[in-house]
């Protein structure tokens, strides 16, 4: 289990897009259908200064908010933290973000089958 909060999805939003459009192979960066080049967007994310930008000064970057957002897989709610349960996320994992509210309704689930 791990904690995540909106501040470390701000951190690490230019090396998660880095991941996604730099391609190691050949040294280049991919495009998207919006944006031939993606080297300028991740240009501007390291520009951020991330100890007080927000999820919309990310979504200004990119043009979505999805980079920057928490939303918990239960209430399906957007919030500022969550904790990580479960398997490493990847394409087939088992792991779910669960918010304080819907981990204490879990709680009392379990310490209701006692």
């Amino acid at each position: 289990m791990k904690l995540i909060t909106e501040r470390d999805k701000i951190r690490g939003v230019a090396e998660a897009w880095k991941r996604q459009y730099f391609h190691c192979n050949n040294r280049k960066w991919g495009g998207t259908l919006k944006r031939p080049s993606t080297e300028e967007v991740y240009s501007n994310l390291l520009a951020l200064d991330t100890k007080t930008a927000t999820p919309e000064d990310v979504a200004k970057i990119i043009g979505n908010g999805s980079w920057a957002r928490l939303t918990c897989n239960d209430c399906r709610k957007d919030v500022k933290a969550v904790v990580e349960c479960g398997e490493e996320p990847d394409y087939e994992s088992s792991t779910a973000n669960l918010c304080v509210d819907c981990l204490k309704v879990a709680l009392g689930l379990l310490e209701g089958a006692k």
